[in-house]
């Protein structure tokens, strides 16, 4: 705590040892104060051609904690059930996203199930995608639509990458309409991947609900 004159730190919290307590910890001090705003799309400026975003929505703590856990379930579910691994694996799971509030739900949520991270960037270049899926043996990554195709087009490159979990995207896009998305399944399929949306895991998570695996600071 940092409550005294000359901003030094003079007192640790005990119960806070991993980054699953930060989370705990500050999510329960007002489950009903905003956690993660985000804006949406209006449209677009018809003389400027601009994007017309609305004003922040909020979601407060208690949405947030629920979200989470739903969408740590839905990833247990994924790795367990439908790609048949080990309960007793400790793997990493891949996000290659910008900013998002998915982003952080993604994070928070491995961090409930004893899942380690790992971000991928378009900074570092694409090239350095196949390295990093392969270095990392990531078998789950949670990313937009966009780098969707370019994934699968090195699938032959990254054979441990069994699943993608994609995001909503920020602007409408009429190319991803319910029939785009289902050729688009069928192409992951093909190359031995499988396809999922990003409520589709909170879903499955809210359906097939899984105990936490708290992690412990060692």
């Amino acid at each position: 705590y940092n409550n005294n004159n000359n901003g030094e730190l003079i007192q640790n919290n005990d119960n806070i040892k991993t980054f699953n307590d930060i989370f705990e910890h500050g999510s329960q001090l007002d489950l009903k104060k905003n956690a993660l705003g985000s804006r949406k799309v209006l449209g677009k400026d018809p003389k400027t051609g601009k994007v017309i975003w609305s004003d922040f929505i909020y979601e407060d703590w208690e949405t947030v904690r629920r979200r989470r856990l739903n969408f740590g379930s839905g990833l247990q579910y994924i790795y367990h059930k439908i790609l048949g691994k080990s309960s007793d694996d400790k793997w990493h799971l891949g996000i290659y996203s910008p900013n998002r509030t998915e982003w952080l739900i993604s994070d928070w949520a491995a961090s409930g199930f004893s899942i380690a991270t790992v971000a991928l960037y378009d900074t570092l270049g694409f090239e350095t995608t196949e390295y990093i899926l392969n270095h990392a043996e990531i078998p789950i990554l949670v990313t937009t639509y966009d780098k969707v195709p370019k994934l699968l087009k090195i699938s032959d490159k990254i054979p441990l990458l069994k699943a993608i979990i994609v995001i909503p995207p920020l602007i409408p896009n009429p190319d991803l309409a319910p029939s785009a998305f289902n050729i688009l399944k069928e192409w992951c399929l093909d190359k031995n991947i499988n396809l999922f949306e990003f409520a589709e895991v909170e879903q499955l998570g809210k359906l097939n609900p899984s105990p936490k695996r708290i992690p412990k600071p060692e």
